[in-house]
């Protein structure tokens, strides 16, 4: 009978050998930490983004009122959040109580027209005797059907946009109070922040600042771009409205505002039916009036307005502008009109370091290790 071998004994680990894997260890948790936190944070990275946006617009506000307070840096913050809650509400919830006012008029008056099948009949009459005019023929039964179609239709649309408005209202809010919170923080400890960051990145401070800096020059004309075109879009859109005697001018200017976020079609997705409208309901010269002008105000604050505020704080070319937004919209949503020129001012940015700086760096080092080689 032949006795067990003996375990063989494990050696303990040598100082070297810790000292020789903690690298590889210490960068293998590192990275596991961070991807896991950008995955908690990932929920509110469009809500990081806006207050870094609304820190670069208001941060001369913030010093101002520093400055006068005596350095009472907490205070500054708190008054600076107020007036941005200020600036954004009070309008908003101008505007949002007449679009809700308006809404509610538009339906009681049309609700005989867009909920019944016999108001839709009556208004689809017109719109054939308009069609006969001009040679196209629709027979009643046609008519009588379709008026029942889109009653139908027309009921199904409103209690679903009542609710999806609903939804939305309260995500607003509570992303909106979000990104107030983190000013109030970013702005105090912000530049704590900063450099935190830098001395984490391996990039020389001057490069770091110009990618900074880029940041805010862009945020500030995407803001300014975007939010003077929609805004102005929307007014004359409503004034225009209010001209040709359409009811709730305030509710389809402010759909215009945002319909004008969208680039290509932009405000189009409601000129050009509320000009179908029109002329449907036998207001012709009005209807292509209304139709022209919205698209040509669209063309010239899109191509002109927007694009030149954005590429002139970004220093980026008016198509480079639209293509990163119209991107950014297909990638990320309604948040990429914001991401699409930060990405593409930040490719810009790095690629012009590239080519001033590391692109003769990167190439010493391959000759030199060519030449060590050989």
């Amino acid at each position: 009978m032949t006795e067990p071998r003996p375990t063989p004994s494990i050696p303990p680990p040598t100082a070297s050998d810790n000292q020789a894997l903690a690298p590889a260890w210490f960068f293998a948790l590192f990275i596991a930490t961070m991807v896991g936190l950008g995955y908690t944070l990932k929920p509110f990275l469009a809500d990081l983004v806006g207050a870094f946006t609304l820190v670069a617009l208001f941060h001369g506000t913030y010093t101002r009122l520093s400055n006068v307070l005596g350095d009472r840096r907490w205070l500054a913050s708190a008054l600076t959040s107020s007036w941005i809650l200020l600036v954004v509400a009070i309008p908003v919830s101008v505007v949002g109580y007449s679009l809700a006012a308006e809404v509610l008029a538009a339906f009681d008056a049309t609700k005989e027209i867009f909920t019944a099948p016999a108001g839709v009949t009556v208004l689809l009459a017109k719109t054939r005797a308009s069609l006969g005019a001009v040679g196209i023929q629709i027979t009643d039964q046609h008519v009588s059907q379709l008026g029942i179609d889109v009653a139908s239709a027309v009921r199904d649309l409103v209690l679903d946009q009542a609710t999806l408005v609903l939804n939305s209202g309260v995500s607003i809010v509570v992303h909106f109070t979000i990104m107030l919170v983190l000013v109030l923080y970013l702005l105090v400890d912000g530049p704590r922040l900063k450099r935190f960051i830098f001395d984490l990145s391996p990039l020389p401070v001057e490069h770091e600042e110009l990618l900074v800096q880029k940041f805010v020059s862009v945020s500030r004309g995407i803001v300014l771009g975007n939010g003077v075109s929609c805004v102005l879009q929307g007014l004359f859109g409503g004034i225009a409205l209010f001209i040709v005697g359409l009811p709730a001018p305030i509710l389809w200017g402010a759909a215009m505002t945002l319909a004008a976020l969208l680039p290509v079609v932009g405000t189009s997705l409601v000129v050009l039916p509320i000009a179908a409208y029109l002329v449907m309901t036998g207001k012709v010269v009005a209807g292509v009036v209304f139709g022209s002008f919205g698209i040509l105000q669209s063309l010239i604050l899109d191509n002109m307005v927007k694009t030149r505020l954005i590429g002139s704080q970004a220093r980026m070319h008016d198509l480079l502008v639209f293509l990163s937004i119209l991107g950014g919209l297909g990638a990320f949503g309604p948040i990429g009109i914001l991401y699409g020129p930060l990405l593409a001012v930040a490719f810009l940015t790095l690629a012009d370091l590239y080519r001033r700086t590391y692109r003769h760096v990167v190439a010493e080092r391959i000759t030199r290790g060519s030449v060590t080689y050989e």
